[in-house]
């Protein structure tokens, strides 16, 4: 009897840890507050700064809006000062994987989704094609969440590090309507910083899925509990 109950807490455990297993893969993945500053995507083992128009937050700039080269050398600013304890931030880079609608160099389209930033838009705070990332209509709760972890989000194009194949230009990404796009560095856009998590904050686990294994293992146990009355 002894070992049927072992069997049948076993069997709980690894059925509980397989909703949970699934319940991480179905949606969005469901950001991580690492301090006041900083936001984790596990998904891309990124982590965000909070703050959409932190140059104009901390004063380094009266509107937050910069030319591509200004934007640059603000990141600098940001490292030389190790903002948050880091001195690896940089502007978001723009990448043309062939699952994208935007593969190749002339990848200025809606639903660029291989782009940092669009990852960011599309598939984990719930932006959608011609729609502002701050209308939340028809959201989920939990991009609805993921939002809301984020400050001063501007309804504006921010500017990617990835130069274009010309040197007057340089990759963007806007906010208003999800739209990637190849402009004159002289324009003024707004800068969001972001880095690559080391290896610890890398190995976080998302929100939900601590929350659900942790659930997973009190049914488990109260099953042996019960198993052992």
């Amino acid at each position: 009897m002894k070992n049927l109950n072992k069997t049948l807490s076993a069997a709980a455990m690894l059925g509980a840890l397989a909703l949970v297993a699934a319940a991480a893969q179905a949606g969005p993945t469901m950001l991580t507050k690492l301090d006041d500053k900083q936001v984790l995507d596990s998904s891309t083992k990124l982590v965000w700064v909070s703050d959409w128009n932190l140059a104009a937050s901390r004063g380094d700039d009266a509107d937050g809006l910069m030319i591509w080269a200004d934007a640059v050398a603000w990141i600098a600013k940001l490292n030389a000062a190790k903002y948050a304890g880091h001195n690896d931030w940089r502007l978001p880079s723009t990448s043309f994987a062939a699952s994208s609608p935007c593969s190749g160099a002339a990848g200025y389209l809606y639903g660029c989704k291989s782009s940092e930033m669009g990852h960011l838009f599309y598939e984990v705070l719930g932006g959608k094609a011609g729609e502002t990332i701050l209308e939340q209509g028809g959201d989920s709760d939990v991009e609805k969440a993921n939002l809301a972890l984020f400050k001063n989000v501007q309804n504006d194009t921010y500017w990617s590090g990835t130069e274009y194949t010309s040197t007057f230009a340089a990759w963007s990404f806007n906010t208003y309507f999800g739209w990637q796009n190849r402009s004159d560095k002289l324009n003024g856009f707004h800068a969001l910083a972001v880095r690559t998590a080391d290896d610890a904050t890398a190995a976080l686990p998302e929100p939900q899925t601590l929350g659900l294994t942790l659930l997973a293992l009190a049914g488990a146990l109260l099953v042996r509990r019960r198993r052992a009355i």
